[in-house]
């Protein structure tokens, strides 16, 4: 088994717990630490899945550094960030489950308010919800004061992209 494969028995059990394709944690993961458990950013992020102390506890991760934890944390705060996502968009026309995940990608990084934001000022503004849209809105949003590490989050996001190119990205198997 490579390396970088050690960990996929525990991103497809916990992404199936929550009805998510197990790419996106993986790929969310390799994003976040290169699939490093030890891993701790520069502004303190831990582990697999790079949980800031507030989010960890939030997400149940007494942890972070343990790969099972992380990856179960990682798997419920996208999924909540996917199913917020969805509902706040739901109806609208073209959407796709692709621009869902891309958008709970970036949220993972940046934030659920700010993500949030883009998408109600698209919304106001009768814009279509497209990634390309949402990415020009991102670094214009203003959420308690500040403003987003927009660039950052939406290249977060983007490193998330080629595994959903993956023909079977979609698939839960």
């Amino acid at each position: 088994m490579k390396a970088r494969d050690r960990y996929d028995s525990l991103f497809r059990y916990y992404a199936e717990t929550r009805g998510m394709p197990w790419r996106v944690l993986k790929s969310l993961a390799m994003a976040e630490s290169s699939l490093n458990p030890d891993a701790v950013s520069r502004v303190g992020a831990q582990g697999l899945g790079q949980f800031m102390k507030a989010t960890a506890i939030w997400m149940g991760v007494k942890d972070p550094f343990d790969p099972e934890e992380s990856i179960q944390g990682m798997a419920a705060y996208l999924s909540q960030l996917f199913w917020n996502a969805n509902a706040m968009v739901q109806g609208e026309d073209d959407l796709t489950e692709e621009f869902l995940w891309r958008v709970a990608a970036a949220s993972y990084n940046c934030g659920w308010g700010y993500a949030r934001e883009a998408l109600h000022q698209m919304q106001r503004d009768n814009k279509p919800m497209t990634w390309t849209i949402f990415s020009l809105y991102l670094p214009n949003v203003r959420y308690k004061g500040r403003s987003p590490k927009a660039q950052e989050s939406l290249a977060h996001a983007e490193k998330v992209v080629p595994a959903m190119r993956s023909p079977d990205f979609f698939s839960l198997a």
